[in-house]
């Protein structure tokens, strides 16, 4: 167990994070770590993950906070700052000090699109993510849009390191493609009919485009069936567009566990996430763990990297039902096709899992605190 002292700041404790940061904790048992809110918008509250065997700190809580304040007033005192959310208003101040007493630091980042916007406060903004970034040590990236994003706000292409950002634990990835039996009894199991399945997963925003997804629906509703799952604030529109045009075999449902929902994956036979923007989109990586052709958008990052297109999946345009449409139609009809595309997107998902993140986190960290 290494005695060196970390400070963590994050976003808000999603399941993932508070997994690669167990991961870390095992190596490095002295570690504050920080989550900047309890919740993020439009999430199920039963998302997040608990303090229970890693503690870990929310912001707006007088005792958190008091405590933050102290650590920061004593910022010397630590080896390493992990800032994994470093974007965060509260994380920038913490920054800024640690680049003026000489405090290492290490910035993440999941996904971006850079902003095309050209505003006063954008360029302010973009003078201190420059100074941030320029300054670290290291810069997390997920793949190459996030490492695309940190070369373009100063970072040293050597102090770039990609990570293949991801939810997925080794045993949460298939060996082999699902067979037709195990899919026919988890339909069964599942009360959903016995009919080739597209399925897609996320909040009920209008960001994830469910909306495209269900006009793309059309006449494929008389042969197949779509599942609708994650939950939010749209599922009462999106129940009255299914009434309206008189669909019979769509199912709108709730968040569930993880467990539970990779019943529902595994069930299907193609995945689709029409979004309008994710700057990553996970339920990529997990379809592709339960070895299922994707079709996504040009504004999914994880589709991105990740789709070879016409090879493991499709990318398509955004708020283009047409194509969309067209594209779940083909696989649909085309068995060996779309077995040949699930099988080719667990060969590129597998080895991306939490514990390989860990190891290339472990592996910067060391050698930072090695080099003091």
């Amino acid at each position: 167990m290494n005695k060196a002292k970390l400070l963590v700041l994050s976003s808000f404790p999603a399941p993932y994070r508070v997994d690669i940061f167990k991961g870390l904790a095992k190596e490095y048992k002295n570690m504050d770590i920080f989550f900047g809110n309890a919740t993020d918008s439009n999430r199920d509250k039963d998302y997040y993950a608990a303090s229970s065997d890693l503690q870990f700190f929310v912001l707006g809580y007088s005792n958190s906070d008091n405590y933050l304040k102290k650590c920061v007033s004593n910022l010397k005192e630590y080896s390493l700052i992990l800032a994994y959310d470093w974007y965060l208003p509260y994380a920038w101040g913490i920054l800024l000090k640690a680049i003026l007493l000489k405090v290492p630091y290490i910035v993440n980042c999941d996904g971006a699109f850079l902003s095309t916007r050209r505003s006063l406060k954008q360029f302010i903004k973009d003078i201190g993510k420059r100074i941030l970034v320029s300054s670290a040590r290291y810069c997390f990236a997920s793949g190459e849009y996030a490492k695309k994003y940190f070369l373009y706000y100063g970072a040293d292409e050597e102090n770039i390191i990609i990570h293949h950002f991801t939810s997925l634990k080794e045993n949460d990835i298939k060996k082999e493609a699902v067979s037709k039996v195990r899919k026919d009894y988890l339909k069964k199991s599942l009360q959903l009919r016995n009919r080739k399945t597209v399925i897609t997963v996320g909040q009920f925003i209008y960001r994830k485009g469910f909306d495209i997804l269900l006009a793309a629906w059309k006449d494929l509703d008389k042969k197949y069936q779509l599942i609708i799952l994650g939950g939010g604030e749209l599922e009462g529109e999106y129940r009255r567009y299914i009434e309206r045009c008189s669909y019979q075999n769509v199912f709108v449902l709730g968040f569930m566990p993880k467990e539970d929902l990779f019943k529902y994956y595994e069930a299907s036979d193609v995945f689709v996430l029409p979004t309008r923007e994710d700057i990553w989109g996970l339920v990529v990586n997990e379809a592709m763990a339960c070895g299922l052709p994707v079709i996504t958008t040009e504004k999914c990052i994880a589709g991105m990297e990740y789709i070879d297109n016409g090879v493991n999946g499709f990318i398509v345009p955004t708020e283009n039902p047409g194509i969309l449409h067209d594209k779940m139609e083909y696989l649909l009809m085309n068995d060996v096709e779309r077995e040949k595309m699930g099988g080719a997107g667990l060969d590129t998902i597998t080895g991306y899992t939490l514990q390989n993140v860990v190891n290339s986190h472990l592996q910067c960290i060391n050698k930072i605190l090695e080099i003091g």
